[in-house]
């Protein structure tokens, strides 16, 4: 069963509890939360193993890097271009 509620900050929280599983996601938009509930849902039904998405896991700057595009990407950001390869900023 997943639950969808409006944070304070204007983001959705999606919560799915199923089979003693309780994962969590926050999301900008309402319909990425609804997205990735029926998944993770459809996931824990059929005994896959769910990924870890905490903060908390991330073990050096590069891990949390990786993880803020993997983010903007989900919400369909577009990544800046940051110049040519060895370019620096001045």
């Amino acid at each position: 069963m997943a639950t969808i509620v409006r944070t304070k900050q204007g983001t959705w929280r999606a919560q799915v509890r199923r089979k003693g599983k309780y994962p969590s996601r926050t999301f900008r938009l309402k319909t990425l939360a609804s997205e990735w509930a029926s998944e993770t849902e459809r996931l824990i039904d059929i005994g896959c193993e769910l990924r870890s998405r905490k903060v908390g896991t991330a073990r050096t700057i590069a891990d949390l890097i990786d993880l803020h595009i993997e983010d903007l990407l989900d919400v369909g950001e577009v990544l800046p271009d940051l110049g040519p390869p060895g370019w620096k900023f001045p």
